[in-house]
């Protein structure tokens, strides 16, 4: 069971910078948890408040990298589908905080443990739970993104790691300084192309499967 915090006081007078940064991720749980099939998740994408977004994870698997598909707040100016987005700010955010309430709000938002103003606070959720949860239901946010995409999953994820390094590889050449998310999509791009092991999120799922309780 995750705990939730909440601190309105220092949220507000921090501004939300978490927020402005980047929407938060649902746990498909919450949607999975209310009945809610792949047909009304996609009525909610339809609404602007979500998209389908994912990354690469490794460590879950043995040493290798697999994509993961969740859903997350809707950045301002992002699609149904943002894979590897280029962050906020959030959607949801207004001058009052957000506009959803809060048994509405994303689980990652809600398991940030408020620490510090205008800066990185703690982020509380068991990563693992969130990988393999994440993995449970990639079939079936998969299904969705091929719909909109009309291309396999496995091969837009690396089409838009690929698509996303040559922009990056151009930053760098141009001696142009990286942003933190920036940075972190191209180490991706390194481990993942570079022939490093990476395995489907379906094999991945059954390792971690296998390994419960190891």
């Amino acid at each position: 069971m995750e705990t939730y915090y909440k601190d309105e006081n220092m949220c507000a007078k921090c501004g939300g910078s978490c927020c402005k940064t980047v929407g938060c991720i649902y746990s498909i749980r919450q949607f999975y948890e209310k009945g809610l099939d792949v047909e009304k998740i996609k009525e909610l994408l339809k609404q602007g408040t979500a998209s389908i977004a994912g990354q690469p994870v490794n460590g879950f698997c043995g040493d290798a990298w697999t994509f993961i598909l969740y859903l997350k707040a809707r950045d301002e100016g992002a699609d149904v589908i943002d894979i590897l987005g280029k962050g906020g700010p959030c959607s949801q955010l207004t001058d009052k905080g957000c506009k959803l309430p809060s048994e509405e709000r994303p689980m990652l938002g809600k398991t940030v443990k408020p620490t510090k103003i205008g800066g990185t606070c703690e982020q509380t959720i068991n990563l693992r739970s969130f990988v393999y949860d994440c993995l449970l239901f990639n079939n079936d946010l998969a299904k969705i993104l091929e719909e909109y995409t009309g291309m396999e999953t496995e091969a837009y994820l690396l089409d838009k790691l690929k698509e996303d390094a040559k922009y990056l590889q151009k930053k760098i050449k141009d001696k142009e300084t990286l942003t933190c998310m920036e940075k972190e999509k191209y180490d991706w791009y390194l481990n993942i192309v570079n022939d490093k092991p990476y395995v489907d999120s379906n094999f991945a799922l059954n390792w971690m499967n296998s390994c419960m309780g190891c």
